[in-house]
């Protein structure tokens, strides 16, 4: 149970560290709050679509309860997200529900104060089954410590490994890594150590009852006890959000005194810089009242930045998008100035809105010279047919200077050329390559030139091997994500295609923007 300290000559050991290495070594009030928690986590199976008891493996009925052990579950009886602490989805058994030997993983973090010293867990609860009789289960668990750490006011020990790491140290990894990735991308993560820490936020429970233990420790003016009700109704957790950022960043309790939870567990680092209100946030003093009555998150005070608005309902809707349009949205905001209340009501009027294709109609309507102060042609009242229309009225012609750069950007991404035994994935090279994709394709891409030649995004085309003149894919690349891929008359691609597509997705090299081409 006992971890040996060396100095730093690595000649004597100067200090035992007791940590948890076995289930028992864990608190029993700890063992206890866990086992009652993975015994409210019900089972998917989504080959039958029906939910499962965790704890005796009865079906549930429709009021989510079940008749064997009388446990009543709190979820839904709707179809769960796979990536979720509510619900255990099982997916890698054979499709004849058979439990003998299966088991699941409930994940947990947990704080423990010994002598003062502060220590954080990673700990799963593995569950298997025991048949007790036909078809009667009982669940057993078994607990998992996967992550111990020491936490100081320097820095995080990995016990397991006996390796110390500095918050200054990560604090120099992130500002690195913030520099090359978006923070609303869903693979904004980064493999390493340090990623791992810092941006590996998952479904997870966090064990919250001790957490005003913490007054009497480092954390003593953190004030992260004040952020326990948000803690405990989010539903992902980093180790960052409990470690490094209350302990690292003095802008944590600045923002906790705000009342601003959101932004002090996730964004604390934002605010380094400033010497009033306005310099450290960004905005007016006045948008205050709302963004603590709403407690803004980072996406939302993001936005907020870019588009000052007191009406929040409008920020709040725009920042669930950020994650898949974030390019899209600051176009919208910086070069076309949209209201966002106004595109918000747009948008609810239209259920089949594309942010992609309303772009694309902006971007054919400034060409032409519609003016865009006008309601009617900012917001047309259908959308598909406006844009069919424009792209009729506007003839592409081929610009020496252009073509010359798109062609030599096209040598560059020749790297993430695809090819198996059925297709082939290659960036275009020419407008000519361009007009013809968008005849073949009735698509707007052939007015994509200046965007490919000013590094705006890249175009690829997808073909079958055995017709490489033919159309099949077009595929729009922006921060080495695809941005859209379609066929013709801008439908989806098949299943198989797109599965192509996500697999290369992967294998995507970043382009390097080389002003001299």
């Amino acid at each position: 149970m006992f971890q040996l300290k060396w100095d730093d000559n690595y000649t004597k050991t100067i200090d035992d560290i007791p940590y948890w290495k076995k289930e028992e070594d864990i608190n029993q009030n700890i063992i206890d709050y866990i086992k009652e928690t993975s015994l409210k986590v019900p089972l998917y199976n989504i080959f039958d679509e029906k939910y499962y008891c965790c704890n005796c493996l009865n079906v549930l009925d429709k009021n989510m309860a079940c008749h064997n052990c009388h446990t009543k579950f709190s979820c839904s009886n709707e179809k769960p997200d796979f990536d979720s602490r509510e619900t255990c989805v099982l997916s890698h058994h054979n499709r004849k529900i058979t439990f003998d030997n299966y088991t699941h993983l409930v994940d947990f973090l947990i704080f423990n104060i010994d002598n003062n010293n502060v220590y954080f867990y990673y700990i799963s609860d593995e569950l298997s089954y025991q048949e007790l009789e036909a078809c009667k289960y009982q669940a057993i668990h078994h607990f998992i410590i996967n992550n111990s750490f020491l936490v100081t006011k320097e820095g995080l020990t990995d016990l397991d490994n006996n390796i110390f790491i500095s918050y200054k140290e990560l604090d120099y990894n992130r500002e690195n890594f913030e520099k090359n990735y978006s923070l609303f991308y869903d693979d904004y993560f980064d493999n390493t150590t340090y990623g791992k820490l810092i941006f590996d936020k998952r479904p997870i429970y966090l064990y919250t009852d001790n957490i005003n233990d913490l007054k009497n420790t480092i954390y003593k003016y953190t004030r992260i006890w004040e952020t326990k009700d948000i803690l405990d109704k989010e539903l992902y957790h980093s180790i960052a959000e409990l470690t490094i950022h209350p302990l690292y960043y003095p802008q944590f309790e600045y923002l906790v005194n705000y009342k601003l939870y959101n932004l002090a567990l996730e964004v604390p680092h934002w605010f380094k810089e400033g010497h009033n209100f306005k310099e450290i946030f960004g905005i007016d003093k006045h948008y205050l009242p709302m963004m603590v009555n709403n407690n803004i998150n980072s996406s939302e005070l993001y936005l907020l930045r870019l588009a000052p608005s007191l009406d929040y309902s409008s920020i709040e809707y725009f920042a669930s998008y950020l994650l898949f349009y974030q390019d899209e949205i600051i176009e919208l905001i910086k070069d076309y100035k949209i209201n966002l209340s106004k595109l918000k009501k747009y948008i609810e009027k239209h259920h089949n809105f594309n942010f992609y294709e309303y772009l694309d109609y902006l971007h054919m309507s400034r060409q032409i010279g519609l003016d865009l102060d006008n309601k009617n042609v900012l917001f047309p009242k259908d959308l598909e047919r406006a844009h069919l229309e424009l792209y009729s009225q506007i003839e592409v012609e081929e610009d020496p200077e252009i073509n010359k750069k798109i062609a030599d950007i096209a040598n560059l991404l020749s790297v993430n050329k695809y090819e198996d035994d059925k297709y082939v994935i290659y960036p275009v090279s020419s407008i000519a390559e361009l007009i013809d994709e968008s005849k073949q394709q009735k698509n707007c891409v052939r007015i994509y030139y200046d965007r490919i030649a000013s590094y705006q995004c890249q175009i690829y085309f997808m073909r079958k091997k055995q017709d490489l003149t033919k159309s099949f894919v077009t595929i729009e690349v922006r921060n080495n994500h695809v941005a859209q891929a379609s066929t013709k008359y801008n439908k989806e691609p098949s299943k198989q295609a797109l599965k192509i597509i996500n697999k290369w997705e992967q294998t995507l090299i970043p382009f390097e923007v080389n002003e001299d081409l």
